[in-house]
């Protein structure tokens, strides 16, 4: 059963924050997703948190990915979409 998260920042910056942003959680086998709306204060340390957490992540996904699981992370502008898939 696959699961995905999708998180869109919209429109924003570390610097002032963003104003609207949604969290959509999608299962595979079911064609309804939940979506979240909120907002994001401003947070300039961030940048070194979020590559201190990629990397952590991408140990992760390498640690597992021997055991016949797929990690999918797809980073596109303000938005990103990790996905879990075991068989």
């Amino acid at each position: 059963m696959a699961h995905s998260v999708i998180i869109n920042l919209g429109c924003g910056n570390l610097s002032e924050g963003f104003p609207m942003g949604t969290v959509g959680l999608r299962e595979a086998n079911n064609p309804r997703s939940q979506q979240i709306v909120g907002s994001l204060t401003s947070a300039p340390n961030l940048v070194e948190s979020y590559r201190n957490w990629r990397l952590i992540y991408q140990s992760l996904c390498d640690r597992f990915a021997s055991k016949h699981m797929i990690f999918r992370f797809v980073e596109n502008c303000n938005s990103f979409d990790v996905s879990y898939y075991h068989p």
